[in-house]
């Protein structure tokens, strides 16, 4: 017999403890979500990427490029209850998430040149620590998002 398995999708930043997702505007929360945003998960190869909701508008275009190039927030594979309304920018919204796999370790880079002195924004990681991880593989190539395993 096949098991159902979960579907998986990718959350940026910290889960919030109240459920809700909000929308910021000039870093004032502006709109309560009726869940947490997230993206669904594509995976490929044993990598997990974000897929770009179906006719987004262009904030959650925006949004989506920031989050991967310009952000420095934790980015988690999660599961949860897909609730049947969208996002503001047309994401899906999850019930009860769950973290499965931390990551971050694949979205955010380190200072290669200089290594990491934590006098620049990416050398630091949430909690203002130096971030000594290395995103690289042994071939120096950029690693991407590894799922859970």
């Amino acid at each position: 017999m096949k098991q159902a398995t979960a579907k998986l999708y990718i959350r940026f930043g910290e889960l919030p403890k109240d459920g809700r997702s909000r929308v910021h505007i000039s870093g004032e929360p502006l709109i309560e979500e009726a869940g947490v945003s997230v993206y669904k998960a594509i995976e490929a190869n044993g990598l997990y990427y974000p897929e770009l909701p179906e006719e987004s508008n262009a904030a959650g275009i925006s949004d989506y490029f920031r989050y991967l190039m310009q952000s420095d927030s934790p980015v988690y594979l999660v599961t949860g209850d897909l609730i049947w309304l969208e996002g503001h920018d047309r994401e899906p919204l999850l019930a009860n998430p769950v973290i499965v796999a931390d990551l971050t370790q694949f979205y955010r880079q380190t200072n290669k040149e200089g290594g990491n002195d934590g006098n620049n924004a990416d050398d630091t990681d949430d909690t203002g620590n130096a971030d000594d991880t290395d995103d690289t593989d042994n071939t120096g190539k950029q690693q991407t998002a590894r799922g859970a395993g």
